[in-house]
């Protein structure tokens, strides 16, 4: 059984997506520290001045240690101002009717409890639906796992019975370090290697890495097909 583990990213870019479509098991950890300006907080679209970021204001002050799932968002106002940045930068795209009106509401709603995770884990399965990924999630803190970096990691993955664990390439260095916790379990440790597919957007020339939501505003129901056709592979560690 393959399993993938990660933070709740803001607006997840494609290849996030794709580590949830090839796992069994997707846990997503919203039970470790929060990291300020991480992309548990940003992430971008894709505007005329290439790729731009959109920042989620949240609480910080004396709040070092809290973990994502404890983080507060510090405007009310922010789903306001987060639609008024994708309107005004996905207005012109042919699918913008097609996303607006479900994006709308989730951000609402995922907004109401004043939770960054809620609001990231809201858009997170709607992105997941639009691209065809039908996974189930399951969150970090409902595991009796303990630990810290790859010894939590390799307890998550032994306690659904994982034999795989399938990882982003940011995290090889201290997996290298803290191979043994998995070993010792029987998983094997694969590095997800994605190559973006090139699409026609709103704005020349291509870049890649923007949020999942720019290929969904240009091509709606098409983008499971473009993106269940990229590249991807596996790299053993």
């Amino acid at each position: 059984m393959r399993c993938a583990i990660s933070q709740p990213t803001f607006l997840p870019w494609l290849g996030w997506f794709d580590i949830v479509d090839q796992s069994d098991q997707m846990v997503i950890l919203d039970n470790v520290q929060f990291e300020k300006r991480s992309w548990q907080q940003r992430n971008r679209i894709r505007t005329p001045n290439g790729l731009d970021f959109i920042t989620v204001p949240v609480k910080t002050s004396g709040r070092y240690y809290q973990t994502i799932n404890e983080v507060e968002l510090v405007d009310p106002k922010f789903p306001e101002k987060f639609l008024k940045t994708i309107k005004s930068n996905y207005s012109k795209a042919p699918h913008y009717k097609y996303v607006i009106g479900e994006l709308e509401q989730v951000i609402i709603s995922s907004t109401e409890s004043g939770k960054l995770f809620d609001m990231n884990f809201g858009l997170i399965k709607l992105i997941a639906k639009w691209l065809g990924v039908d996974k189930n999630f399951r969150l970090a803190s409902s595991f009796l796992a303990s630990g810290k970096r790859g010894e939590y990691l390799a307890m998550i993955c032994s306690e659904l019975g994982a034999t795989t664990y399938i990882s982003t390439p940011g995290s090889e260095a201290y997996l290298i370090e803290e191979t043994s916790f998995f070993n010792s379990r029987g998983i094997k440790i694969f590095l997800h290697e994605y190559n973006h597919p090139i699409y026609k957007q709103l704005h020349d020339p291509f870049i890649p890495q923007a949020s999942a939501i720019d290929l969904i505003m240009l091509y709606g129901a098409d983008s499971r097909q473009i993106f269940h056709a990229a590249q991807r592979a596996w790299r053993s560690l």
